[in-house]
């Protein structure tokens, strides 16, 4: 179950600006896009044609755009990322943005492509909202995801994603100023670095 939190996490979690009109008026338009674009990124562990890879490059920047990595960059790092130098904090967004890019939304792809996801709630309060799917996976049995989002200069972005009442946001900004705390920010950034070139879902950092 652990690996599946990870899986769903990574592959959910990145941002930048959309690049093309996304529909975006409700909540559950946004997270039925964002999972649709996920399910149809093709699976890099077989080689693809040129045209193949350039649409799977498309579609990770279109998943990119559902979710606000700023937001979500800053609420990880915490008190540590008031230290940061400005060139430190853009650093770390393109690198948290390229593991999620190059590493977690072809490996997520991969586990959700088979499964059937149903959208069973939608509930709005002012500027925030949390969707609710469920999953039915062969090994684990029927799996609740909450999304949650907020309105961002008037756009539903996704910022955190509930399984089992484990905020993995929270999860993740938790291990995060562990490993800085523990060791040092320059640590923590190295060893994001490293899943990068190894492009193997960061285990080490959760």
């Amino acid at each position: 179950m652990k690996k599946i939190l990870i899986i769903l996490f990574l592959g959910i979690f990145v941002a930048y600006q959309p690049l093309g009109a996304v529909e975006t008026s409700s909540p559950q338009n946004v997270v039925k896009k964002l999972l649709d674009t996920i399910k149809a990124i093709k699976d890099e562990t077989k080689p693809l044609a040129k045209k193949e890879a350039a649409r799977n490059k498309e579609l990770k920047e279109e998943a990119n755009s559902l979710v606000h990595i700023q937001w979500l960059s800053r609420w990880t790092l915490g008190k540590y990322w008031e230290k940061r130098t400005e060139k430190e904090r853009k650093d770390f967004q393109e690198i948290f943005g390229n593991i999620f890019k190059n590493v977690a939304y072809p490996k997520t792809g991969n586990f959700f492509r088979e499964l059937e996801i149903t959208y069973d709630e939608e509930k709005i309060k002012k500027e925030k909202a949390v969707v609710v799917t469920t999953i039915n996976h062969e090994k684990e049995g029927e799996i609740e995801i909450e999304y949650k989002l907020k309105l961002f200069d008037g756009r539903w972005m996704v910022y955190d994603v509930v399984m089992d009442g484990v905020s993995l946001g929270r999860n993740l900004k938790t291990k995060f100023q562990k490993i800085i705390k523990d060791n040092s920010y320059a640590e923590l950034t190295r060893r994001m670095e490293k899943k990068l070139i190894e492009k193997d879902v960061p285990k080490d950092l959760m």
